[in-house]
């Protein structure tokens, strides 16, 4: 069962929002964008909307509307180089985190390991927990000593193979990964998954690999798959969504991707809680897949716009919290990025901010409270042992219009007492 640890969580994650709401804050801590889908999308669905096919607004085929799992299927056999089977080796579930409980549920029975980077969704405990396994936390180490003239820098933060290895037991069953990573915005590189790849291949361990980030990359980086790596096909189920791709979060639909043996317990799964997703939703997404497809890695991919439009938001919001003298992680992909603010702290401490709760919660309640800014605490990303690295930082996410940035910025350049104002470029 999830731990009570779990539980608070989740009631401090409700508590910081609802704060923010009362307050009328500008909330970086949401996780998802105040704006839009591209026109095309918007335009898919309202085509579906008013289509004369009486079939789209019925019950599709249940573990995917043929025409999406179709588009699916053409692009990612490009992206893996290798023909996807769209009709075994493709799922359609209620979103990326619908994809992660049929994944982790068809893998993991009770007694089973998981091992799990962190800092972590905050979701994945819980989910594995709630099967009855037991996750077994990795921790990607900031640098240490940290070097105060050094930028700090998500890529930094990496693991140790001794630590993964000491780790490994009877019972462990699966990798649980996060590439490109939620909250820290880590691109796992080549090497890493290398790691990765080889400790799955020699404890035959499955893994379900979370990368509902995939298209949001930053500084020319490319996103791997490590379902693309040798030996790793048979035993990675893939996490997608399509919510992410085209700033929709609320349409929650996602994808997994695997091979048949895997692909076919998490449709057991997926049939028993779920049974099929939305068939004008499915059909809105496999028409604007059918215009990514053609323009796939070309200037007119809303992939490419939006990791650059969503890369110039996190440089603006970078610059700032440097000029500041707070400490932001660079994020390389995602939506979000954590904020050192101990050292902040030290010079422009709150009054009210005492050794009696964790001085990440402490700094977002009195943002939100006294500055009209939303956060959200990074220690909820942390699991017990480590929470006293999470309560250093804060989590942002940059993923905003232009408008709101610029008023969360109005409210940083106050805390840093500047009054110097900054626009994107």
């Amino acid at each position: 069962m999830p731990s009570a640890k779990n539980s608070a969580g989740k009631r401090i994650f409700a508590e910081i929002c609802s704060m923010a709401i009362e307050n009328g804050a500008v909330n970086l801590g949401q996780g998802y964008p105040d704006f839009g889908p591209p026109e095309h999308v918007l335009e898919a669905l309202s085509n579906v909307a008013r289509s004369d096919n009486p079939l789209l607004h019925q019950y599709c085929r249940v573990f995917g509307h043929i025409p999406l799992v179709e588009a699916l299927g053409t692009l990612y056999s490009r992206v893996y180089d290798r023909k996807v089977n769209p009709l075994t080796e493709i799922l359609v579930p209620i979103g990326g985190y619908g994809g992660l409980v049929c994944a982790i549920e068809s893998v993991v029975k009770p007694g089973d390991e998981v091992l799990i980077f962190e800092p972590f969704f905050d979701c994945y405990k819980e989910m594995v927990e709630t099967v009855g396994g037991i996750p077994i936390f990795i921790p990607l180490h900031p640098p240490e000593p940290p070097d105060p003239l050094r930028q700090l820098d998500s890529d930094n933060w990496t693991f140790s193979e001794e630590y993964i290895l000491s780790h490994i037991r009877p019972n462990t069953k699966a990798v649980l990964l996060n590439s490109p990573s939620n909250p820290l915005g880590k691109l796992f590189s080549k090497s890493e998954l290398e790691i990765i790849r080889d400790v799955c291949i020699e404890f035959d361990l499955t893994c379900i690999s979370d990368e509902v980030y995939e298209w949001i990359v930053f500084d020319e980086r490319k996103h791997m798959k490590i379902a693309a790596m040798e030996g790793m096909w048979e035993r990675t189920l893939t996490i997608g969504s399509a919510g992410k791709a085209f700033s929709a979060t609320g349409w929650k639909l996602g994808w997994i991707i695997g091979p048949e043996d895997l692909m076919e317990r998490c449709q057991k799964v997926f049939q028993r809680c779920y049974y099929r997703c939305p068939t004008p939703i499915q059909e809105a997404v496999a028409r604007s897949l059918e215009i990514e497809i053609r323009n796939l890695d070309t200037s007119d991919s809303y992939f490419v716009t939006l990791s650059k439009d969503l890369q110039r938001k996190r440089d603006w919001v970078v610059k700032t919290l440097l000029e500041i003298g707070m400490k932001p992680v660079i994020p390389r992909a995602g939506y979000f990025l954590l904020v050192e603010i101990s050292t902040f702290l030290k010079n422009r401490r709150p009054c009210h901010i005492t050794d009696h709760e964790a001085e990440d919660l402490q700094f977002t309640k009195w943002a939100i409270k006294e500055k009209k800014f939303g956060a959200i605490p990074a220690s909820l990303f942390f699991d017990s042992e480590r929470q006293n690295i999470g309560q250093k930082y804060i989590r942002l996410c940059f993923a905003k219009k232009d408008s709101t940035l610029e008023a969360a910025i109005d409210i940083l350049m106050n805390l840093g007492n500047h009054s110097t104002k900054h626009h994107p470029n």
